[in-house]
């Protein structure tokens, strides 16, 4: 399928990225790479950390882990890489972390963690517009100062749920 993206805007897409990430100078950002990265992902992120002030470097490595393969140990087996990763400020995953064990350790060490593996077009669609994260919170804490809450559709069929059943 054709790419209906301008790929001169990929350097302002990890730029928006790493303003809600809060990306400050001084900060370093580990880019995390595999064989099957986008060079173009890395040129943009590196092109973003340098608008911010921050020191980035690229950590490829040699496992590719997909959809089909989550959990991969990609970082971790490799000595060095997990200590790289829990010394910096943010990593940017250009692969699938999910579901394992060396993420756990860098995100309970403080390193924020931002996934990008997402087509060059959803970039730009699945930027969260301004306010989100504010109407999320907002929605959160009514949830959890709520006794009671009704729940309708358009069939007419109410369910009611007490307190004791509603879990944020």
């Amino acid at each position: 399928m054709h790419e209906a993206i301008n790929h001169a805007k990929l350097a302002m897409l990890f730029r928006k990225e790493f303003e809600l990430c809060n990306v400050r100078r001084g900060e370093t950002v580990v880019l995390l790479s595999d064989l099957g990265a986008r060079r173009d992902y890395v040129a943009a992120a590196f092109a973003a950390a340098e608008d911010f002030g921050a020191d980035a470097y690229e950590m490829c490595v040699n496992a590719m882990p997909s959809w089909t393969k989550v959990g991969v140990e990609t970082v971790g087996r490799c000595k060095g890489t997990l200590e790289a990763i829990k010394s910096a400020d943010m990593l940017v995953c250009l692969h699938i972390p999910l579901f394992t064990r060396w993420l756990k350790e860098a995100r309970d060490a403080g390193t924020r963690v931002l996934m990008v593996i997402d087509g060059p077009d959803e970039l730009e669609t699945l930027m969260a517009p301004p306010g989100l994260k504010e109407a999320v919170v907002h929605a959160g804490e009514r949830l959890q100062r709520a006794k009671t809450m009704r729940i309708t559709r358009p069939g007419g069929t109410d369910l009611a749920v007490n307190s004791a059943n509603i879990r944020p």
